[in-house]
């Protein structure tokens, strides 16, 4: 490991009573380099830029390449002490256990909750609700996004003078609510597992908090969002044919010929980002299926699209609840289980 080069600040002309204070914590690098940090300053301290190599700053830089940074640092004209902070995936508005907080010694860890019931934690690349017991913004804004492939970043790290960051990584931001007290973002796809510190900035009102990140989350979209709606997927059997809804049936005339073939479903789910088919079941009822593919929505950031073949034992099986469960290393991870899973029908 390497040290990093860090990021200062201090006041002018230089006097004895100047004083340095630290912008950035830049993680030790895995890399030696001769490449040193390149800061370009703006009109004031708030924005800069500045390329860094060898370096995991949380916004997923994973061949550690060099790659140029958006430093924001917002101005904090008070803090809201107590202000309770909850969490939510946002596909089913599922929700998460509150983390411990931090403190000093370690504090106990949380109970680890019953599968399916409540999620463990956020997975980074995981599309996201915070909610307060104050507004999150001045007015309600939403965050114009782009195609993942074409625009970087995504969507806003900053919209409507709000703010999130997560360990020190900032979050996107879809959506900054007033009346309904929110936040939708997507966890930055490049933290690693354990609690991590969640700061709020709403136009220098600052809320602290703690969030469990996790290696992942399954949560499949549905709608409405929230327990027992219908699960967002797709026949998409016939290349080009767009996303064809329920009701399902295991195979599918194919386009042109009209031959049965196995009927292939498109699942749209979060929490699932860099997975491998190997790691991912898909469960319709009490039939377990293995995931054929696994990939990112470009189109959507924090989606990940999950295929599946429909097996033949399922013909006829009826309106049936669908759980995404991903296991890693030993660890399982589950979406919403049976009691308020989203359900599809299945002819």
């Amino acid at each position: 490991m390497t040290r990093q080069p860090q990021l200062f600040i201090t006041d002018l002309p230089v006097s004895s009573s100047s004083t340095f204070k630290r912008l950035t914590k830049n993680p030790p690098g895995s890399l030696a380099s001769d490449v040193p940090i390149r800061p370009i300053p703006s009109a004031n301290r708030k924005r800069i830029t500045f390329s860094l190599t060898s370096a995991e700053l949380g916004t997923g830089n994973s061949d550690l390449s060099t790659e140029v940074y958006y430093l924001l640092s917002p101005t904090v004209v008070t803090e809201l002490s107590g202000t309770p902070l909850s969490f939510f995936a946002k596909a089913s508005n599922y929700p998460v256990v509150d983390a411990p907080p931090s403190a000093s010694p370690s504090p106990s860890p949380t109970p680890t909750p019953t599968p399916g019931t409540i999620a463990a934690g956020l997975a980074p690349g995981e599309m996201a609700i915070v909610r307060s017991t104050v507004a999150l913004a001045p007015a309600d804004k939403n965050g114009a996004g782009g195609p993942e492939a074409e625009r970087s970043p995504i969507l806003p790290i900053e919209l409507n003078g709000g703010s999130v960051s997560i360990n020190g990584a900032a979050a996107d931001l879809s959506f900054v609510g007033n009346a309904s007290k929110e936040i939708d973002f997507v966890v930055p796809p490049g933290l690693t597992p354990g609690v991590a510190t969640v700061v709020i900035n709403n136009n220098g009102t600052v809320i602290r908090g703690t969030l469990n990140i996790v290696p992942a989350q399954p949560d499949i979209f549905t709608v409405p969002s929230g327990p027992g709606g219908r699960a967002v997927v797709c026949n998409v059997t016939n290349a080009g044919s767009g996303c064809i809804m329920e009701p399902f049936s295991v195979t599918t005339p194919e386009a042109g010929t009209g031959t049965p073939l196995p009927t292939r479903l498109e699942i749209h789910v979060t929490g699932v980002r860099g997975a491998l088919p190997a790691e991912i079941s898909v469960t319709i009822g009490t039939t377990a299926i293995t995931a054929t593919s696994v990939v990112n929505n470009v189109n959507l950031f924090g989606e990940d699209l999950i295929t599946i073949i429909l097996p033949a034992s399922l013909a006829g099986a009826g309106d049936v609840p669908v759980i995404v469960t991903l296991t890693r290393s030993g660890a399982t991870f589950s979406s919403r289980g049976t009691a308020t899973a989203p359900h599809i029908t299945i002819n």
